[in-house]
């Protein structure tokens, strides 16, 4: 079953989560699921990072076993609300804002691209875009719901994208559900702590730590922007106070206060650097590989399929398996 439906009960101890033996929802690793939830549980938990088994993905190596991951403690959260805000989606969303889909028994991270009413009725049919894939979706109310997050213990979520409005719901009222059966098969092996991963972690908080002031005499905070609720202010490596504000595209940024649009175009120009540099990084590597082989590389053609499927409340013309991420 879904893990908006499964039953609840009160309110747990922060501390101990994840928990051994709880559902979650958890962020896979891979690129293809990128901007995906998946219910899960939680088979172990290890100097802060989490084994997880997915409800709805398995693994090709094992047949028909779940496939079992490591992740971040960062990547993986308790079961969202399930109740909605009043409301939603109808008199909530409008074109541009940010919600979560439901397909393929994951839940997706889409901005909105428009909505319609069908002419006989059956509820407003909404028109929504991933995040991160270039491919559209059309859905009605139950495939939808809020774009949560999960951050310092509490539940907020952030959907318009003309008054970036933060609504801020607190600690989850429920304790994490804990498993009866579990998903994985009796004697299955867990997998092993991924040593490699340690050994990188290490060696990065090895490395000497990015300058405090950058080269244009600004320091904001060393945490980043989107850990704090729009509207947050703290003291920055310069001495100065800084307040988190929102961009056009709802990512959090950095700024000295009444500067917001001059510390969003500056954060703009150094993401476009950024990605010029890596353009320019790919070309080159392309270009050493055509010398090398005789051949220039080539992109794929995309999995655009044309056929319609209509299930539990969504309508999609996109082949149902995620697609590759765009290039940077």
């Amino acid at each position: 079953p879904a893990a908006a439906a499964r039953p609840r009960a009160a309110m747990a101890d922060p501390g101990d989560f994840p928990a051994v033996g709880t559902y979650v929802e958890a962020q896979p690793r891979s690129e293809s699921f990128k901007g995906s939830w998946h219910a899960a549980e939680v088979l172990r938990v290890f100097h802060g990072d989490v084994l997880v088994a997915y409800l709805d993905l398995h693994d090709p190596a094992a047949g028909e076993d779940p496939l079992q991951e490591w992740l971040r403690a960062r990547d993986v959260r308790p079961e969202p609300p399930a109740d909605r805000p009043e409301g939603f989606p109808d008199a909530v969303l409008e074109k541009g804002d940010r919600c979560e889909f439901r397909y393929e028994g994951a839940w997706w991270d889409v901005l909105v691209q428009g909505a319609e009413e069908p002419a006989e009725g059956g509820g407003r049919l909404y028109s929504v875009k991933p995040v991160s894939f270039n491919e559209k979706h059309a859905a009605r109310g139950p495939a939808l719901r809020p774009p949560w997050v999960f951050k310092h213990g509490e539940w907020h979520w952030t959907y318009n994208s003309k008054t970036r409005k933060v609504e801020r719901l607190g600690p989850p009222r429920d304790p994490p559900r804990r498993v009866q059966h579990s998903v994985l098969p009796k004697g299955t092996p867990l997998l092993e702590p991924e040593v490699h991963e340690q050994t990188e972690r290490a060696a990065a908080a090895r490395a000497p730590a990015p300058p405090a002031i950058d080269e244009d005499g600004y320091g904001p905070p060393t945490a980043k922007a989107s850990s704090y609720a729009e509207g947050t202010e703290r003291a920055g490596a310069d001495g100065r106070t800084w307040v988190v504000v929102m961009n056009e595209n709802g990512a959090s940024v950095w700024s000295l206060p009444g500067q917001a649009g001059f510390f969003i175009e500056r954060e703009r120009r150094k993401l476009q650097e950024r990605r010029d540099r890596k353009r320019k990084e790919l070309r080159a590597t392309a270009a050493a590989a055509a010398i090398t082989k005789g051949t220039a590389a080539k992109g794929g053609a995309g999995r655009a399929s044309g056929r319609v499927e209509e299930a539990g409340g969504v309508v999609s013309a996109m082949d149902p398996r995620p697609p590759p991420p765009p290039p940077p």
